[in-house]
């Protein structure tokens, strides 16, 4: 039996991310969950750099649920279509210096669009990063 890789979210809706964290098991363990700007900016690039002392502040994601000594760092960041560029060029910037080998995916409205989706659509949101994070594994 293979280890869920362990992946950071970065989206708007916290009911989408607890949809979306059930959907990506058992391949992927969405290990922290950030639902704004500010907790993205504070948590993202300090728990990708290996500071475990990080708890999802949003209480989304395994981490959470875990001792300090027990969390995963995120190998992925997962970012929602609904965040806007000046929030992700805010935090993408900061996880890459922090911790150059975490890999930023990117789902955008056009990705959403292609995969049938017509407004928040939690099947395609999850097919959508498990295609991104299958191409990048």
């Amino acid at each position: 039996m293979t280890t869920a890789v362990p992946v950071a979210v970065y989206g708007r809706e916290p009911s989408i991310h607890i949809a979306v964290n059930r959907g990506l098991l058992p391949d992927y363990d969405v290990v922290n969950s950030c639902t704004d700007l500010s907790s993205a900016k504070a948590e993202l690039p300090g728990l990708c750099a290996g500071d475990v002392g990080i708890a999802p502040s949003s209480g989304i994601g395994s981490n959470g649920n875990l001792a300090a000594s027990e969390r995963k760092i995120p190998r992925f960041v997962l970012i929602g279509s609904g965040i806007p560029d000046p929030d992700v060029e805010q935090v993408t910037p900061a996880i890459m210096e922090a911790a150059p080998a975490v890999r930023i995916i990117r789902v955008s409205k056009e990705d959403m669009r292609l995969a049938g989706a017509v407004g928040p659509d939690v099947e395609k949101i999850v097919k959508v990063f498990r295609e991104k994070l299958d191409k990048e594994r």
